[in-house]
């Protein structure tokens, strides 16, 4: 899209593209919790849903700005603001996922997944803050959405519980894997678009189907 450096009096922007597309992400998940918080539903759910779709907003924006346009200026601590928000992100729907799951699957798995997404979201958090590297970012992602929601979706779905807002969330996860491939396969269908921006679309695309499912939740929730 745009590579170009732009300035504002002295300020410098560096990688417009890489903000202008972190930052439509971040409006579909501001756009998604304004929508969401109008829902009436199951109160514990709505606030973690409600906070995933704000930590994602900041997380997505902050990157965009402190990670990539004034990275010149922030430097490396510039990404944490980003990275931590994700993680945050992310957390919140593991126990919002914890939460539909609890008298559904065995009370063992359950107890075993809730203590393991609390080792992850720690060790996670700071292996980031020490390293100032995406790793650990990326493996709580990985375990989040793939492993987490990802197996307790199939579970869910398969015992027809709240089995439509699983469905959105798998096609959330498989839009947000096509993202992670694009941007580690560096696929790019023109110079215009680099990989990194391919892949903020398609996590766009995921954030959309992540709402469709918390929609769900609330619009059938709101009716028990």
């Amino acid at each position: 899209m745009f590579g170009d450096s732009i300035y504002l009096g002295s300020l410098r922007f560096d990688e417009l593209s890489s903000f202008l597309t972190d930052t439509l992400v971040a409006l579909i998940a501001a756009f998604a919790a304004y929508k969401l918080a109008k829902i009436p539903g199951e109160a514990g759910g709505k606030k973690l849903l409600l906070i995933h779709f704000i930590c994602l907003a900041l997380a997505t924006f902050l990157g965009g700005l402190l990670g990539h346009s004034l990275l010149y200026a922030t430097g490396l601590y510039g990404k944490l603001p980003g990275w931590l928000f994700s993680i945050a992100s992310v957390f919140a729907l593991e126990i919002f996922v914890l939460r539909i799951g609890a008298g559904v699957v065995k009370q063992r798995a359950h107890t075993f997944s809730y203590a393991l997404s609390a080792a992850m979201v720690v060790s996670c958090t700071i292996l980031t803050i020490i390293s100032l590297k995406f790793v650990g970012v990326m493996l709580h992602t990985v375990y989040g959405l793939l492993f987490l929601t990802g197996i307790f979706g199939i579970i869910l779905i398969r015992k027809k519980s709240f089995a439509r807002t699983f469905q959105w969330f798998w096609a959330g996860i498989g839009a947000t894997l096509l993202a992670g491939l694009i941007f580690v396969m560096d696929l790019s269908p023109t110079e215009l678009l680099s990989s990194m921006d391919l892949s903020h679309l398609f996590l766009g695309l995921s954030t959309w189907f992540f709402y469709l499912g918390g929609k769900n939740f609330l619009l059938e929730t709101s009716h028990s």
